[in-house]
């Protein structure tokens, strides 16, 4: 199965519709072409908040992520990530808007219980953005201060 996620949000939030719903369509593999298009309509309509996702592959805005293959690549160029950087945004990218703790993305990415946490990862956070923004418009990892750190994207301004 694959899924097209889409966050009905930024775009019309300033008119009162809904914020930050996310509206999941399974579609068989043979109908992906179908997918396809839809997301293509989608993301005309509401901008960049539009993602296509199957098991393997994340596709967000100029930003494309492939799991079993553990890459990454912006506007199609790979992009050099070390393994702690693509689990980071792998678990950012599977859930986003969701903020996550620096306790809980140190548990999960380093598999050990937290102790001296914030220095590695903050650390790990500047590394894949800065790696992740380079060349682009875009702003990909936020900072909620006082909470932690989610996925979300955004043009820079």
């Amino acid at each position: 199965m694959l899924l097209l996620s889409f966050y009905i949000g930024a775009k019309y939030e300033k008119r009162g519709r809904f914020m930050d719903r996310k509206i999941i369509i399974d579609v068989s593999k043979e109908n992906e072409p179908v997918l396809q298009n839809l997301y293509h309509a989608l993301k005309s309509v509401f901008g960049t908040a539009v993602c296509v996702e199957n098991s393997n592959m994340r596709s967000f805005p100029r930003l494309d992520l492939y799991l079993l293959e553990r890459r990454a690549t912006v506007d199609n160029t790979p992009i050099s990530l070390t393994v702690r950087e693509f689990d980071t945004l792998a678990y950012l990218t599977a859930h986003p808007g969701w903020v996550f703790s620096k306790e809980q993305i140190y548990e999960k990415i380093w598999k050990e219980i937290p102790e001296d946490v914030d220095n590695a990862v903050m650390c790990l956070i500047s590394s894949l953005r800065r790696k992740l923004e380079k060349d682009t418009d875009m702003q990909y990892i936020h900072t909620v201060w006082g909470l932690g750190y989610k996925f979300e994207i955004t043009p820079e301004k």
